[in-house]
């Protein structure tokens, strides 16, 4: 039944991981318009987003990063299964032998009546209920707000503990005498019984354990009730009644004959331990992987290691092909590397969170906690060797790009500017953000100032120089590429020269019509 539950746990979060992937996906990843006018503005997918969809769907499409993914994933799952693990314990010294049995610690009543059902038949050595809030004593002469502390069980006077009979609260005798014969607490009616309940204070089940109740702690050591007169003893069975009447908070100490194997049986009803004579172990609720277990998760990782480093070759090669052909348009290598590296690893980390959530679900909490050691391991490692891998090169800087064109053709130099300025209008790579024109005589000079689409801020500005030589109309290209962000030398040469070839062919249109 846990396991349908977990199974149908594990469907819902991934839907909704799903469903939340594709809001923000649908939402948040969208370019706002700039207030300045650059281009006729349309919703679109971020260049960012795409730019790493691109390079995800090369990557997961290899032979070779399947490998990877393959064997880390692998790895992961096999380190989950062949784990053991070992219950974390601590030891506490109790202060009088109590010989074998079973220790329970809880904070609820339900709690409480379901160990007591579970180990009934067993003697009750201790068992020792405080109530954490003073409740009113109303008496014949009297009220009081005092403190319960509930206490039965056949190792009392090992203690040094007063014996306890049902139906009556035993209360220091000038309580006693404020109070008179009976009190009610709550609809329960009990005797009042004179007693000094003094040493009460004296007894501790543990060091830091007081039997009574505590009032806080300075520093590491428990600071316990020092007035006996603040507090009311009961038999614990009047103490269990009270509470469920009056809907307490208790603090509760259970010790029982019950044997070891009784131990899974009260797991999840409070904090559990084993009591051997004067020793108690304190068993946590974590499960540690042994050292056996912590060899296998590093033989798992060192192998998935080893094939990524012999399978990077293939995906660092395609990654710097697709890196290169991207330069052409203006995609830096900052941003190439990025989403080259994201691109890589959000597969691996995605898919070993997924293992690692089903190890969970099939073989417990111990085997998981060996396959997220195993995929923290794995992860970073591949991270880094790829990283080294795809590295960075270093560039020449762009020198600015100039070209002569000489065409017969009888076209007037003024037409031609003005069919060139209407061709770079309507350019698909470039918009045009400024441009001029002037004349001196039979020369002529026409300037664009062009702003490259599919990036935030670079620019190519182009200087044509226009002249009549006889039948020849000559024309002369400067260019010249700025940038408002920090991109290579590369990526500003890729797009000086793809704007000389827009404007070039615009040219020997021109001059051909």
């Amino acid at each position: 039944m846990m396991a349908l539950v977990r199974w149908a746990v594990f469907a819902a979060l991934t839907l909704l991981s799903l469903f939340a992937c594709l809001t923000v996906y649908r939402f948040s990843a969208f370019e706002e318009p700039s207030r300045e006018r650059l281009r006729p503005f349309t919703f679109a997918p971020s260049p960012s987003v795409k730019l790493l969809l691109t390079f995800i769907r090369s990557v997961i499409t290899s032979i070779s990063y399947a490998s990877m993914l393959a064997a880390v994933l692998l790895s992961v799952t096999m380190a989950g299964v062949a784990s053991h693990a070992t219950t974390l314990s601590v030891q506490v010294g109790l202060s009088r032998d109590m010989g074998s049995g079973l220790y329970l610690r809880t904070f609820d009543t339900g709690s409480l009546s379901r160990a007591l059902e579970i180990v009934k038949g067993y003697d009750v050595k201790l068992l020792a209920i405080r109530v954490r809030d003073p409740v009113e004593l109303r008496g014949v002469n009297g009220s009081a707000r005092l403190l319960l502390l509930g206490v039965s069980g056949s190792m009392m006077g090992v203690f040094g503990l007063p014996s306890t009979r049902k139906g009556v609260v035993y209360v220091e005798q000038s309580v006693a005498q404020l109070l008179g014969r009976r009190v009610l607490i709550g609809n329960h009616s009990l005797e009042v019984a004179a007693q000094n309940l003094e040493p009460l204070l004296k007894v501790y089940l543990a060091r830091g354990m007081p039997l009574v109740h505590s009032t806080g702690a300075i520093g590491f050591s428990v600071v316990a009730v020092r007035d006996p007169k603040s507090i009311a003893l009961l038999h614990a069975g009047d103490i269990l009644e009270l509470v469920k009447g009056l809907r307490l908070g208790i603090d509760a100490v259970l010790v029982v004959s019950a044997p070891p194997s009784y131990a899974h049986k009260l797991r999840g009803l409070g904090e559990l331990g084993v009591v051997n004579g004067t020793r108690l172990t304190l068993l946590t609720a974590f499960m540690l992987p042994t050292a056996e277990s912590m060899l296998r998760v590093l033989i798992a990782s060192v192998i998935a290691v080893a094939v990524v480093v012999s399978s990077s070759s293939g995906v660092t090669e395609r990654i710097a092909r697709l890196s290169s052909s991207l330069s052409l348009i203006g995609v830096s290598p900052a941003l190439a590397r990025l989403s080259a590296h994201l691109a890589v690893l959000i597969p691996i980390v995605v898919g070993g969170a997924a293992t690692v959530v089903l190890v969970n679900a099939l073989l417990g909490a111990p085997a998981a906690v060996s396959s997220l050691l195993s995929l923290s391991l794995s992860v970073p490692a591949a991270a880094l060797f790829i990283s080294s891998r795809i590295g960075g090169a270093e560039w020449l800087l762009p020198a600015s790009l100039s070209t002569t064109i000489a065409v017969i053709t009888h076209r007037d130099p003024r037409d031609v500017a003005a069919c060139m300025k209407k061709h770079v209008e309507a350019d698909e790579y470039f918009e045009l953000m400024e441009h001029e024109f002037l004349e001196a005589g039979t020369e002529f000079l026409t300037r664009f100032r062009l702003l490259y689409r599919y990036s935030v801020g670079i620019g190519v500005e182009i200087q044509c120089y226009l002249a009549r030589r006889g039948r020849e109309l000559v024309l002369s290209v400067l260019t010249s590429a700025w940038s408002l962000e920090e991109v290579g030398p590369r990526e500003l040469s890729s797009v000086t020269r793809l704007a000389l070839s827009r404007v070039l062919g615009a040219a020997r249109l021109c001059m051909l019509e």
